[in-house]
């Protein structure tokens, strides 16, 4: 189970995980934090949130308590990977926690196939 496989990695620390549940016991929100001691940073991911119990500040919620448990670990910084164009709920969720943008990754691609004829010509 990828459950299993995320708690088998060497970083891996449960007191990291946070997890809300709904009233019925169900899993609504949920957050793993990775501690880079090194750096002193908090890395989240995943954080996920159920469908049914969105727009509830559960994502805040338990952003805010895996990244107080990093804080008291000695973490003294956030990062997250996101983009405001492919998902803009996480990004207005973390931008609106305090969490600035210090840079843009952009994606390059090029398709590849067959070469071309000429790029597959022999030499004299």
């Amino acid at each position: 189970e990828l459950h299993d496989l995320v708690k088998a990695m060497p970083q891996f620390r449960p007191d990291l995980v946070t997890i809300a549940r709904a009233p019925d016991g169900t899993p609504a929100a949920y957050c793993i934090g990775w501690l880079d001691p090194v750096c002193a940073t908090l890395e989240i991911e995943p954080l996920g949130t159920h469908r049914d119990y969105r727009r509830l500040g559960l994502a805040r919620a338990v952003v805010g308590e895996v990244a107080r448990r990093a804080f008291a670990n000695g973490a003294r910084s956030v990062l997250v990977w996101s983009d405001e164009r492919t998902n803009p709920a996480a990004y207005a969720l973390y931008t609106s926690s305090g969490m600035t943008p210090r840079r843009r990754i952009l994606t390059l691609r090029k398709p590849l196939g067959r070469p071309s004829t000429s790029a597959s010509r022999s030499l004299p």
